[in-house]
């Protein structure tokens, strides 16, 4: 299993945390926009998440949020940015930056992303492992412009007269592996269903006949 997917597991609460900064923020900015502007919008919030394997959250705030925070300021300070938030937990250092609309979006991402490069922000090692870890990310930390398309479109569950164990194999094998290679599909994730275990106990006398 993927390491961002394994950690969006175990703690559950950093995708609703995710989930209900996007909505909120997203909201907040419609509310600022005459209504002519509402259909061609670009939306000048730009997140940057990085995973920090096995670190506490005041070692993520010290060693990954803090220089982070410092690089946008340095980048973007007197030019068109207003705000930075930042959250920082077990092993995950999220940092919102906002701008002014009308800012070049596309431009701050990629400041952004060579300012955090390997060559450019000293992090700690685990950090710049992750992406062996996780095939999917390319970079660590990840800059990513704030767009309501990051929301799930698409929610469903899979019910059936076989084993929850035998749909949860269907839905990995066969509909996951569609959705995914659909046209614009950013990811797919499933929850729930059993998965078959085979428990072995050994016996320790007969065990101790072969030594």
């Amino acid at each position: 299993m993927w390491y961002l997917t394994k950690l969006a597991m175990r703690k559950r609460v950093v995708t609703i945390l995710l989930a209900a900064l996007l909505a909120g923020g997203s909201i907040w900015a419609a509310t600022q926009l005459k209504l002519e502007m509402i259909p061609d919008i670009e939306f000048p919030f730009t997140m940057v998440f990085t995973a920090y394997p096995d670190a506490s959250p005041e070692e993520v705030v010290d060693e990954v949020t803090k220089p982070i925070e410092d690089v946008i300021w340095e980048q973007w300070e007197g030019k068109g940015l207003k705000h930075v938030y930042s959250t920082s937990m077990d092993e995950i250092s999220v940092v919102f930056a906002e701008f002014n609309f009308g800012t070049d979006m596309a431009k701050v991402k990629e400041s952004l992303e060579q300012a955090t490069s390997p060559g450019e922000l000293e992090l700690p090692p685990e950090v710049r492992s992750v992406p062996q870890m996780d095939p999917r990310i390319k970079e660590n930390p990840q800059v990513t412009r704030l767009d309501p398309s990051m929301m799930p479109l698409v929610i469903f569950s899979l019910r059936g007269d076989l084993p929850s164990a035998q749909l949860g194999a269907i839905a990995q094998t066969q509909i996951v592996p569609e959705l995914q290679n659909m046209e614009g599909t950013s990811d797919v994730q499933t929850e729930g269903g059993e998965k078959e275990q085979v428990l072995i106990t050994p016996d320790p006398e007969e065990m101790n006949q072969f030594g």
